[in-house]
């Protein structure tokens, strides 16, 4: 029974095994997928068995966190939310260069509200870009760019 649900993409033979349903609301609501197979048989679409409803929940993106530059290090300061399970942070030399992860924390394992991560080992007097993401069962969107230099 497809009833109120309406198809958001349509996946070809052996092209992928996930999708991102990306025009959905950042706000916590909850959405709920069928996935539904298609075979061509004497040029008629034919239905195969639906799976099972999946339900997924896209995260707020609203991110707070600061980063600041110190000796050879920056410190990224997360302020926690109730809905991540980790936090991934992703770093990068330029605003749009390419950002590649170098942390992923366990929001569990911080036990007060914020959480403290310090980037070592870093090249003195050089900036580096951020950015993070929530996840728990699905990712939120990346947070918004931030940016500290590190000193000497």
């Amino acid at each position: 029974d497809l009833i109120n649900y309406k198809q958001v993409v349509n996946v070809s033979e052996n092209t992928r095994n996930s999708i991102e349903d990306s025009k959905i609301a950042a706000n916590g609501k909850s959405y709920y997928y069928k996935v539904v197979p298609y075979r061509t048989v004497s040029g008629k679409k034919k239905a195969g068995k639906t799976s099972n409803i999946v339900k997924a929940t896209r995260l707020n993106q609203n991110i707070s966190y600061t980063v600041k530059g110190g000796k050879l290090k920056t410190t990224i300061t997360i302020t926690k939310s109730s809905a991540a399970k980790t936090y991934e942070i992703y770093r990068a030399t330029s605003k749009s260069g390419t950002y590649k992860k170098v942390a992923t924390l366990t929001a569990a394992n911080y036990k007060t509200s914020s959480i403290v991560w310090n980037n070592t080992g870093l090249t003195k007097n050089k900036t580096y870009y951020y950015k993070i993401r929530m996840v728990n069962a699905n990712s939120s969107p990346f947070s918004a760019k931030k940016y500290a230099k590190t000193t000497a």
